[in-house]
């Protein structure tokens, strides 16, 4: 009921119990998608129960429950995605107006060109780490540290060494690196150490530049429509 959607809506406490996050208001499509999400729950779980439906399988409920926490308690979702056109106009776009159900950004939209063939912008870190031969696109990450915290043990395992330096109070986001196509996924630029002011103060090619290294060199393995791409992109946080 709409209830359990506002209980979820007011957790704000990851499950290592580590720092506690303020979580924003959902908008009024979110919290209809919630209320739908419920509803479907519940539908599923009575006609397990009176033989009529299948039991709602487990993934799906924490599915379910991930998705609701995310969308509340997530600051890159409450960001903005600012783009500089070819012809020198900056589009600004909310980023939960872009993110996909895999959690990647939608860059299918004319108005950013070929980026979508030279980059993927992610929140998800499973996305991060998905390998695609042949591939030569940039892979760019944009995601808080409790989020990485909460997946640590599985697909964001890789993030691991890192993880004992980088102070949340200080840079509570961390921007990511890496070629789609690497199969050593210890291999990736990291930038886990700039408060978000810095973070937003320039595109995300300078924000590379300006990373740590895991053995790879910042801009220095790849093509100039890479490079191109990811200068015209720029991040904004708005955190509550």
């Amino acid at each position: 009921n709409i209830a359990e959607v506002k209980a979820m809506e007011k957790e704000n406490t990851n499950p290592q119990g580590a720092q506690t996050h303020k979580p924003r208001e959902l908008t009024p499509t979110e919290k209809e998608n919630a209320y739908k999400m419920w509803l479907m729950k519940q539908a599923m779980e009575k006609g397990a129960q009176e033989g009529t439906l299948p039991e709602l399988p487990r993934d799906v409920q924490t599915v379910m429950g991930g998705k609701l926490h995310e969308l509340s308690q997530n600051p890159v979702l409450n960001g903005t995605l600012d783009y500089r056109t070819y012809n020198g106009e900056n589009k600004s776009f909310k980023i939960r107006d872009l993110v996909k159900e895999d959690g990647n950004l939608d860059l299918s939209n004319p108005i950013f060109g070929e980026a979508s063939k030279h980059l993927l912008i992610t929140t998800d870190p499973e996305q991060f780490f998905h390998v695609v031969d042949k591939s030569f696109r940039l892979v760019i990450l944009i995601a808080p540290k409790y989020l990485i915290q909460e997946k640590i043990g599985a697909s964001a395992s890789p993030f691991q060494p890192i993880m004992a330096n980088w102070n949340e109070k200080k840079a509570p986001i961390g921007i990511f690196y890496r070629g789609e196509f690497w199969e050593d996924l210890s291999m990736y630029n990291y930038l886990i150490s700039a408060d978000i002011k810095s973070l937003q103060s320039d595109n995300l090619y300078r924000k590379w530049i300006e990373s740590s290294t895991n053995g790879i060199i910042p801009g220095g393995s790849w093509t100039f429509f890479e490079m191109r791409s990811c200068g015209k992109f720029r991040i904004v946080f708005k955190i509550n």
